[in-house]
């Protein structure tokens, strides 16, 4: 069984949260054996992650998975 997607994911939030992490889209993808081009499909709201695929970004940048639901970008 697949996992669903996470609809709702703000995508501007996923980029604010990886950059404020100190990644690049290549580091990360490397992170999460992923194409560069999957993370910027989620980043540009093209494509949406899986909550597996969120709940793993959420280790990795130390944010809980709510957090990327949010309307509001934090500011730096």
């Amino acid at each position: 069984m697949r996992t669903p997607k996470a609809t709702g994911t703000n995508p501007k939030i996923l980029k604010w949260a990886r950059e404020n992490a100190g990644f690049t889209i290549e580091e990360i993808a490397k992170k999460m054996n992923k194409d560069v081009d999957k993370f910027s499909l989620w980043e540009t709201g093209k494509e949406i992650p899986t909550f597996k695929q969120l709940s793993n970004l959420s280790n990795i940048y130390k944010y809980p998975s709510a957090f990327f639901f949010d309307d509001l970008v934090p500011e730096s």
